[in-house]
């Protein structure tokens, strides 16, 4: 059951017979770019170390299925051996936005299950302030949109937020203003990264070692 497509994406917990529909966003991918942006300039490394034709590697969105959930991971990156193709699941990781980081958590913890020889986990929670709201009954986005004939297209939409257009990415908004209402409001990015040691990384655990965590604050605010 576990699935995902530029649509939606399940999760289903056999445990609590919850599913849980995710429609991953433009915001959602762009960080799994960045992360998986950051993990390359070290695959860049190791191929400067190792032989190329000792190890490969790949990124690719894995079904997982364990005892209690079925689910697809955000990102993963698999390395295999040269010679014998033998694989091994390298870095795992889950981005939560417009979501609970609760479910993120519940999936690592299924997926280091799965998936015990995994080296790191990397974990990115996009925290929004306020929270997403659809515009309210006759507010004057509720008037504007609702005269129009028909939805508009992604392009037509971000064009009426022109600073989001910028060339200079260092001047573009973390706020998504159109129409008068606020669609988006990005206040900080926190990141978790665990490490395996001679054991399976336990995603409880709180050792400075073997974990690390920040958090970027962004200065975004709508009313």
């Amino acid at each position: 059951m576990a699935y995902i497509s530029n649509l939606h994406r399940l999760t289903y917990n056999r445990k609590t017979l919850k599913l849980l529909v995710e429609v991953p966003s433009h915001i959602h991918e762009k960080m799994i770019r960045i992360i998986d942006s950051g993990l390359n300039k070290i695959d860049f490394k190791l191929e400067d170390d190792i032989p190329g034709e000792l190890w490969s590697y790949s990124t690719v969105y894995s079904g997982v299925s364990t005892k209690t959930m079925e689910f697809v991971l955000d990102y993963t990156k698999v390395v295999a051996n040269g010679f014998t193709f033998d694989k091994q699941m390298a870095v795992i990781g889950e981005v939560a936005f417009s979501q609970t980081g609760d479910d993120s958590l519940e999936r690592l913890k299924a997926a280091v299950e799965a998936y015990p020889e995994v080296l790191m986990v990397i974990m990115a929670t996009i925290d929004e302030s306020p929270s997403y709201h659809s515009p309210k009954y006759d507010s004057a986005a509720s008037r504007i949109l609702c005269q129009e004939d028909s939805v508009r297209s992604e392009v037509d939409f971000i064009s009426s937020c022109p600073n989001l257009l910028t060339v200079d990415s260092r001047n573009r908004p973390t706020n998504i203003v159109v129409a008068g209402h606020c669609w988006c409001s990005i206040s900080r990015v926190h990141l978790q990264v665990w490490v395996r040691s001679t054991e399976p990384i336990d995603i409880d655990i709180n050792d400075p070692t073997l974990m690390a965590h920040g958090v970027s604050l962004i200065n975004a605010h709508c009313s």
